[in-house]
């Protein structure tokens, strides 16, 4: 299981990088990328008030270890990174909007990078804004292979809690317009029976194309602790998830991955 030492040594050297620019891309050898987005209030001048409403401090880059924590899977598990650093501003939901895993639907540099990655699982790391019941929430987004619905994969990461005794649930939905996301990419055929009322193309026979196709995304967000050591065991259980769906999308086909959503035969 990594150390707080571990993610202490990580910590300073992707604080390094972070001098250079604010957004950091970690490249790895898997077709899984995790993203975080942290809160700098480094130059800012953002009252105290804002700095400590809750969602905003455990995100914040001297609270949180996500960006080392990210670091660590890349070096371990090979996995892609994506790491943003944002400075505070004085309104509270505009900083909350930043961390959430929404900001990065619209954001044309990650689609790009999304795209010629060719990822097959995207997975946005987080601290609770808010009281969660639960010790790790896990929030599936829109993908080309669910919306609205489960495609498995939430429920995978779950069942690897929860055989752990640790208290975690899942969640599914999201935000999207027509203009911003939909015209973009295309969804399998289980898909379109949750979202019929956007008027998506019939895609019956169809498997689609890589560069119009949104990996499979969660949101993983742990609860907020005043000890990061109670954290360290819930991220030992991801990184082995990480580990493990990297093999499974390199042997079997990227439908047949974590499903039960599969492309459905024409009904007659």
């Amino acid at each position: 299981m990594i150390s707080i030492s571990e993610l202490e040594k990580l910590k300073k050297e992707v604080l390094e990088l972070k001098e250079k620019k604010s957004r950091i891309f970690l490249e790895g050898n898997s077709k899984i990328l995790l993203t975080t987005s942290l809160f700098d209030d480094k130059d800012t001048n953002v009252e105290k008030a804002i700095k400590n409403y809750k969602g905003i401090k455990e995100n914040s880059v001297d609270m949180s270890y996500l960006d080392a924590l990210i670091k660590y899977y890349n070096e371990k598990y090979g996995i892609s990174g994506i790491i943003t650093y944002f400075p505070l501003q004085e309104k509270v939901h505009s900083n909350l909007n930043n961390v959430n895993i929404g900001s990065y639907y619209c954001d044309e540099d990650f689609k790009n990078y999304l795209k010629n990655i060719q990822s097959d699982l995207y997975i946005h790391l987080k601290f609770g804004s808010q009281d969660y019941d639960r010790e790790v929430f896990i929030r599936e987004g829109m993908s080309s292979f669910s919306f609205m619905g489960c495609s498995g994969i939430s429920l995978e990461l779950e069942k690897a809690y929860l055989n752990k005794k640790i208290d975690a649930n899942t969640g599914f939905g999201g935000t999207i317009t027509k203009g911003e996301f939909l015209e973009d990419y295309h969804f399998t055929d289980d898909t379109i029976n949750y979202c019929s009322k956007f008027n998506l193309e019939p895609l019956r026979y169809k498997r689609l194309e890589r560069d119009k196709m949104w990996p499979r995304t969660l949101e993983v967000t742990f609860k907020s602790h005043d000890k990061i050591e109670e954290c360290l065991e819930y991220f030992e259980i991801l990184g082995k998830f990480l580990e493990e769906s990297t093999k499974k999308f390199t042997e079997e086909d990227i439908y047949d991955v974590y499903a039960p959503m599969k492309i459905k035969k024409m009904s007659r």
